[in-house]
């Protein structure tokens, strides 16, 4: 004996259609059909019947495995709404089951019909899935985009406190984008939840592309921050070897307060948000001890020596290979209007005092 069944066992579903066809001879096969499903009388000629049954068999398999699926699907849309557990998503899920009418399962009466019927329920079937497929996908990329958005606002909130006091017209730009993204988030009627999604995934790319704006323009003027600090460097390096023990605590002093500032600088340009910085009163306090050590260096040079100074830093000299020494003085005595001697007499009182280092090589042209 064959038996074909079709037993769903899907409750949602609310079937309960059993078909069993059995058989122990041809003859027996072609009774049992003309009796329960009045099938024309084609399919009982010529191997029809084998080929019918074969066709059973695989219909019957296929509506199986396919409400299986769509109950595995269904179940995996139920076990998002329950995972994220969002007002949004609970008004979107609860219309989108009201769409999800399964379709009716074919009447056991019909049996004449009934390789037609599971053809075309099978494609119902089929149909149905395929929208529950698509429904499942929708409701994933919208629980994926509510939670990011909502992670994107909270990273915009940080930085509308960096902004506020650095940048007023960016934090204004930045107000007016968190709140058109918050209102996505406050919406109670979605009529058209694929255009809903499509505005989320927006309201994120604006976002991502505005923090990526605000950190490029943090990291640009704290790193014209740094190099100021850089020049303060420089010009401690200079001053230890000039000032006397009175002087020299309030320099290290200075430097040790210069390099707490370069700590919160880097800290900043490398953890914004998390960690917040005021630019303009940063400046202020570099500045402070910039014109601090500017005024301690020249008050230990004569103004032949500073202005022969200034002009070797700005020609970065100092940190090129070495060159003729003919060479220096003839572009500084064209730069600074300086006479020869009144040049090598400021680069013999830098070099003794240690502010500069002049090497000497001699050696046959």
């Amino acid at each position: 004996m064959i038996v074909f069944k079709l037993s769903p066992r899907m409750s949602w579903l609310s079937t309960g259609v059993i078909l069993s066809v059995s058989y122990k001879s041809h003859q027996a096969k072609i009774s049992m059909m003309k009796s329960q499903s009045r099938l024309s009388e084609e399919y009982f000629n010529d191997g029809q019947i084998e080929r019918q049954a074969d066709l059973l068999v695989s219909l019957i398999e296929d509506v199986t495995s396919l409400k299986k699926e769509a109950e595995q699907a269904l179940s995996a849309l139920m076990n998002l709404l329950e995972q994220e557990q969002h007002p949004i998503l609970n008004r979107v899920v609860e219309n989108l089951i009201k769409e999800l009418r399964p379709p009716p399962p074919p009447d056991v009466n019909k049996v004449r019909e009934v390789g037609t019927i599971l053809l075309s329920y099978r494609d119902t079937i089929r149909n149905y899935l395929s929208k529950v497929r698509k429904y499942v996908d929708i409701v994933r990329k919208l629980a994926s985009g509510l939670r990011l958005l909502t992670d994107e606002l909270n990273i915009l909130k940080e930085w509308q406190l960096i902004l506020e006091n650095n940048y007023p017209k960016l934090f204004v730009r930045a107000q007016k984008i968190y709140t058109k993204a918050s209102h996505l988030l406050e919406k109670d009627n979605i009529l058209n939840v694929e255009e809903y999604v499509i505005e989320i995934s927006e309201a994120i790319s604006e976002i991502q592309d505005f923090l990526k704006t605000c950190k490029v323009r943090l990291e640009r003027d704290i790193g014209s921050l740094l190099k100021k600090i850089e020049v303060c460097e420089r010009l401690y390096r200079q001053i230890r070897k000039l000032v006397g023990i009175e002087e020299i605590q309030k320099v290290n002093d200075e430097r040790m307060r210069l390099e707490r500032i370069r700590e919160t600088l880097e800290e900043a340009r490398l953890k914004a948000p998390l960690v917040k910085v005021d630019l303009a009163k940063t400046e202020r306090e570099i500045d402070g001890v910039l014109n601090s050590y500017r005024e301690l260096f020249n008050s230990f040079m004569k103004d032949n020596d500073f202005r022969v100074y200034r002009g070797l830093s700005e020609w970065k000299t100092i940190h090129k290979e070495s060159i003729p020494l003919h060479v220096v003085v003839d572009k500084l005595s064209r730069k600074l209007g300086m006479s020869y001697n009144d040049i090598l007499e400021a680069l013999y009182e830098l070099c003794k005092r240690n502010v500069i280092i002049v090497k000497v090589k001699v050696s046959d042209a």
